[in-house]
């Protein structure tokens, strides 16, 4: 006996997805958060006008914006570290397909 095509495809992209974020994604934005923090430092003491809604407002460290764009992909990486997704998926996967296969079929 064979997995249904309903099964295995599904699975696969699941798989796939993953193993995408978990080796290629994370490590990417771990690397774009250092790059501006490192940057951050840098330019410390330049200034710029800040903006808001289009008009000139209060001047703000150009330290200051790029830190708020390193927070931001901090805060999705600590999303995405906390999210149990792949485990608790897995098993409601094999939880709920559990009735559907022969009762000598190994788990």
């Amino acid at each position: 006996m064979g997995q249904s095509s309903n099964d295995v495809i599904p699975t696969a992209i699941h798989v796939s997805a993953y193993l995408l974020v978990a080796e290629d994604l994370l490590p990417s934005l771990q690397h774009v958060k250092q790059t501006l923090d490192t940057k951050a430092a840098e330019i410390d003491d330049v200034v710029t006008t800040g903006r808001t809604h289009l008009m000139d407002a209060m001047p703000v460290r150009l330290s200051q914006i790029l830190g708020g764009w390193s927070s931001q992909i901090a805060h999705g990486i600590d999303r995405r570290q906390r999210c149990h997704g792949w485990p608790s998926w897995r098993r409601r996967h094999r939880r709920r397909h559990r009735h559907q296969r022969p009762p000598d079929f190994a788990a």
